[in-house]
């Protein structure tokens, strides 16, 4: 068995594009699909893929290490980042196309699980509704008492813990969020930064009461 052709594939995801890997194989039937997604920079990545392709093609595709470290290897001078974010692509599909191969799903293959449950955390909670709250079709959130209201939304649903963002809150013009992080040098804490996560996270905090985790994603900042 062969890999015959690696595609990439650039979803619109709404308001951040999704980059997905498509591997095809010799065996009719048999391809593996692997997420590389980035933050804004879809076409570097799904380019960087197209290039690792080169030297992936006519390989066997259950050699999943063999092939990671030989990617690696080439990135050398280069690790993380884009590369290592296209070698990602690459290698979940090569995990995936074991897995069927094998007929077993890639954790079993992995070693096994640690856990019969995982908790689970509201990622970007309240700062997505705060900036793409209409394309989405999702209540907005522009001040205290939506946050306080989305609080009540993430206790309902049955989160124990959530992760947020700095934003604009309206009722809390002295607290603005920074508007260019690339314009700001790291560990820099200015004033109104200070407030902006005490209001944000001050909200949440009254209504979830003292056992909902509470994680601050200052991004770059």
């Amino acid at each position: 068995m062969k890999i015959t052709a690696i595609k990439t594939f650039i979803v619109d995801g709404g308001f951040r594009p999704w980059t997905f890997v498509k591997i095809e194989t010799s065996e009719p039937g048999l391809i593996g699909w692997g997420d590389c997604t980035d933050w804004g920079s879809p076409g570097p990545v799904a380019a960087t893929v197209e290039r690792y392709a080169e030297w992936v093609i006519g390989r066997d595709p259950m050699q999943v290490e063999s092939i990671w470290w030989d990617l690696a290897t080439a990135s050398a001078r280069h690790t993380g980042g884009i590369a290592w974010k296209a070698m990602a692509g690459i290698d979940s599909a090569l995990w995936d196309i074991r897995g069927k191969v094998l007929n077993a799903p890639v954790w079993q293959l992995l070693g096994g699980k640690m856990r019969d449950k995982l908790r689970l955390y509201w990622s970007h909670c309240g700062s997505i509704r705060a900036r793409h709250a209409e394309r989405l079709g999702l209540p907005p959130v522009e001040t205290t008492d939506d946050l306080r209201r989305l609080a009540h939304e993430v206790m309902e649903r049955g989160y124990t813990a959530i992760k947020t963002n700095l934003f604009a809150l309206k009722d809390r013009p002295d607290a603005p969020p920074l508007l260019n992080r690339f314009t700001n040098h790291p560990g820099d804490a200015p004033p109104q930064i200070i407030r902006n996560a005490e209001a944000v996270v001050g909200a949440f905090r009254e209504e979830f009461g003292p056992d909902v985790g509470i994680a601050l994603d200052v991004a770059f900042t």
